[in-house]
């Protein structure tokens, strides 16, 4: 079985190339990730690839590297890499050494970086011909040979190259004529394109040149990868888009017996919440509540760190819908939190309830806080039992 050596799929566009070309054609491989490192990976991945870069496929003692000459190899063995018929395969082939060596631009302002939401600071005229130009490819490929894909009925490499672009698409906001937008979202239905953002979502590595680069090109709307995993677990931050699922924790009756009544009853009233609330602590603070989910990114509830007014130091708050209670997932949240925060070097933690909590008592003493006495917040009519480690 054949090797591919990859980067982090958040930032990696090369290594998706073939990574999704082996998937889509079900070609068995064994996947090895080597994380980018701060600042020049040359020597770390020369130990796999002669050329210091990703992906490389290595079979037995044969290594292939560059997208492109992996891709030629993998169609020296196996069928379907490139269309059968002549025209189209010429125009694939065509189609991918054009991505393979321009859009210069769409690389560089729109990096690859599957879990954010950008808003561009500014679209240059060498960017927006480099999409137009793109948009011609695309609609070309699929007038000529009929689509759904750019070569005809059947999903190629030319395919696989520039699926990487549909990321940066959506990630970036490019607005697409209609037939180009629907191969954007046929791309980005794929199994395997699934799989492979999942698993970026899930990746908590953050490497700042791959940041910057980001941060350059726009204002982050959405960032939607974890901070912290777990066994069965991701907590990240809430982003607007969090509303429809955050409005339904605020009306849970347990969160309204227990946190409060916060009287918001509509997805505005939601996103209010999300901005004043956690949004703004990250930004004061460096913590907030995250949203936690599952690995397959359904949501479960919400836990993190707060800081009120009225308390000396952060206290953790957790809240789970409760379709998901009575497995252990609050507990699972809130220690990935706790020990984050003595990453951060907080060490002192609080935590209140309300007098009938039980449950949330019993998962704070697990965490080793112990009740320490009684806190009136302002304007509140009863005290709430107040814990710290």
């Amino acid at each position: 079985m054949v090797q591919l050596y990859i980067a982090n799929k958040n930032y990696s566009s090369w290594s998706l190339r073939p990574w999704l070309l082996l998937k889509v054609l079900d070609i068995p491989f064994e996947e090895i990730l080597v994380p980018f490192c701060e600042g020049d990976n040359f020597e770390q991945f020369r130990s796999f690839s002669p050329n210091g870069k990703v992906p490389c496929l290595v079979d037995g003692g044969l290594a292939v590297w560059d997208s492109l000459a992996i891709a030629e190899y993998l169609a020296e063995q196996f069928d379907g890499v490139w269309p059968a018929d002549k025209a189209a395969r010429a125009f694939a082939r065509s189609a991918s050494a054009e991505m393979h060596s321009g859009f210069s631009n769409l690389r560089n302002i729109c990096t690859m970086n599957c879990g954010l939401r950008v808003q561009l600071f500014e679209r240059s005229p060498a960017l927006d011909a480099e999409i137009k130009r793109i948009e011609e490819l695309w609609l070309e490929g699929l007038e000529r040979f009929g689509g759904p894909y750019l070569a005809g009925p059947a999903f190629s490499a030319v395919d696989a190259f520039f699926a990487p672009v549909a990321f940066r698409f959506c990630g970036y906001g490019i607005a697409l004529s209609p037939q180009a937008e629907a191969y954007v979202q046929r791309l980005l239905a794929l199994p395997a394109m699934q799989e492979w953002e999942q698993a970026a979502l899930l990746e908590t590595w953050r490497e700042p040149g791959h940041e910057a680069e980001a941060k350059a090109a726009g204002t982050w709307l959405a960032d939607r990868r974890a901070k912290l995993k777990t066994a069965r677990l991701a907590l990240r931050e809430l982003n607007l888009d969090d509303a429809p699922f955050v409005l339904e924790m605020l009306n849970q009756p347990a969160w309204i017996r227990f946190i409060g009544d916060r009287g918001i009853r509509d997805l505005k009233g939601a996103e209010a919440y999300i901005q004043d609330g956690p949004r703004t602590s990250y930004q004061q603070h460096g913590f907030g509540l995250y949203l936690i989910s599952l690995h397959d990114g359904t949501p479960l509830g919400l836990c993190g760190f707060l800081q009120r007014d009225y308390l000396d130091h952060p206290d953790i708050g957790f809240a789970l819908h409760s379709d998901h209670w009575g497995q252990g997932y609050a507990l699972e949240a809130a220690q990935a939190v706790m020990a984050q925060g003595r990453a951060q070097g907080i060490t002192k933690v609080l935590a209140i309830t309300t007098e009938d909590n039980q449950a949330s008592g019993r998962l704070l003493r697990k965490l080793g806080l112990a009740e320490q006495g009684r806190v009136l917040p302002p304007g509140a009519d009863a005290e709430l039992k107040l814990f710290a480690n």
